[in-house]
């Protein structure tokens, strides 16, 4: 049992575990290392063993990217991070997808992915099983927010903003 997600990946990418199943109560929960600015988790042990579970109201916000290993994820919601700089101008962001395979073998089941980019990539030697997944944009069921004009910025900067949906600034979660 561990406190955090990002412990148990510690641990695991650390090479004390091969094997870890991790399963999260409903709430919303960041996946991202510390490292990575709480945005993004990596996965690159090959001899990695991982079982992800939870309910469809737990909530994983962070980018994946599994470089190796074998995973399982099953029944949560997964969404991506994108939080602009403190510079107001540029996106603190470490990936345009929520999950990004390139090695081992990751399955997905029964979840649901909201992502402002492409919800998956894969490629290399990767291998993606993607089974009863509800995919789609981080804004599905919600309407651009109507006072986006009122906001003083660049052109280009509103665009990119209609573009990749409407964040909370400080989480960078959808709203």
């Amino acid at each position: 049992e561990f406190e955090t997600f990002e412990e148990a990946i510690s641990i695991i990418n650390g090479g004390q575990l091969e094997e870890a199943r991790v399963s999260f109560e409903p709430g919303k929960h960041e996946v991202g290392a510390e490292e990575y600015n709480n945005l993004a988790m990596f996965f690159e042990r090959d001899d990695l063993k991982l079982s992800v579970e939870g309910p469809r109201t737990a909530e994983l916000s962070g980018h994946w990217r599994c470089m190796n290993g074998t995973g399982v994820v099953r029944g949560v919601v997964l969404l991506d991070v994108l939080k602009m700089a403190e510079d107001g101008f540029h996106v603190e962001y470490p990936g345009d997808n929520c999950v990004h395979v390139e090695g081992g073998e990751w399955s997905f089941h029964d979840c649901e992915v909201q992502c402002s980019g492409t919800a998956l990539r894969a490629l290399g030697t990767g291998r993606v099983l993607w089974e009863r997944c509800v995919t789609g944009g981080s804004e599905v069921s919600k309407m651009p927010p109507s006072n986006l004009s009122l906001v003083e910025m660049d052109d280009d900067m509103r665009q990119i903003l209609l573009q990749i949906g409407h964040r909370d600034p400080t989480t960078g979660r959808p709203l």
